[in-house]
């Protein structure tokens, strides 16, 4: 069954949750911190939330993980980040969640379980 809305003539509403700034940050200050390299931080960030923004146009991507959260949808960005993010079908809407980057424990803190998860940024290999 193709959703109500997936042929769209419009682009979908693309929001973010408060947490999805702090994401931004985090994501910049531990790239920042592992390459001395500021502008690189800012760039990598800038392309996620150029990422992000294409969930307008084409939002039905990713995997469903209705297993972490109700309606959840986990998409890959390059090789170490992960966009979580759920669609309301009716309002046109692309609700992103979190941001997740270089091995974020994305499950635990989906499930709710934040306090459980170990949400640092692990060094890269």
């Amino acid at each position: 069954m193709t959703p109500p809305n997936f042929a769209r003539n419009k682009p979908w509403r693309v929001e973010e949750k408060p947490a999805v700034l702090r994401d931004y940050i985090t994501i910049s200050k531990h790239i920042e911190a592992w390459t001395a390299d500021r502008e690189l931080a800012d760039r990598t960030v800038d392309a996620i939330r150029i990422f992000v923004k294409s969930l307008a146009t084409l939002p039905h991507r990713g995997t469903r993980r209705d297993d972490l959260h109700p309606g959840l949808r986990i998409v890959p960005f390059r090789k170490r980040t992960s966009v979580a993010f759920e669609i309301d079908e009716n309002a046109g809407v692309v609700t992103v969640l979190r941001i997740f980057y270089g091995g974020q424990d994305y499950e635990t803190v989906m499930r709710g379980s934040v306090a459980e998860a170990d949400s640092r940024v692990r060094k890269p290999d």
